[in-house]
């Protein structure tokens, strides 16, 4: 079984938050999204768009990080107000959390939009 976007019922999905979640329910293989910010920031997003995750219709390779890293990524749509303080995930936050479950493994999905916007190999490159 695998985590998928971490516990989207009841976390916004790929959210640092959901993933600890699952992580410490015992999860031990997770999947999660990358998108790539206009600047070279890998984040956490399924869509190509921040629309459903903040309530603002941002292309994400067309924004910089710092842009959207003062964005409440609460879900509004989904969850109200009720994680209005968290925001997009940065791959490397997801990393440093990775760190405490060294028995978890994690498939990262590079998402199209980045991959058209910027190349395979740069997206690649950034990621790792």
């Amino acid at each position: 079984m695998i985590a998928h976007r971490g516990e989207p019922a009841a976390w916004p999905e790929n959210s640092l938050a959901g993933f600890e979640s699952v992580l410490g329910a015992g999860a031990r293989f997770i999947e999660t999204d990358v998108q790539v910010t206009a600047d070279g920031v890998p984040v956490l997003s399924h869509d190509p768009s921040l629309l459903k995750i903040t309530g603002r219709d941002l292309v994400i390779t067309e924004t910089a990080y710092r842009d959207i890293a003062a964005l409440p990524a609460g879900y509004p749509e989904r969850f109200g107000a009720a994680f209005a303080h968290l925001r997009i995930t940065r791959l490397a936050e997801f990393v440093r959390l990775l760190r405490h479950w060294p028995e978890a493994r994690a498939f990262v999905e590079l998402k199209h939009a980045s991959l058209r916007a910027f190349g395979t190999e740069r997206v690649v490159d950034i990621v790792l």
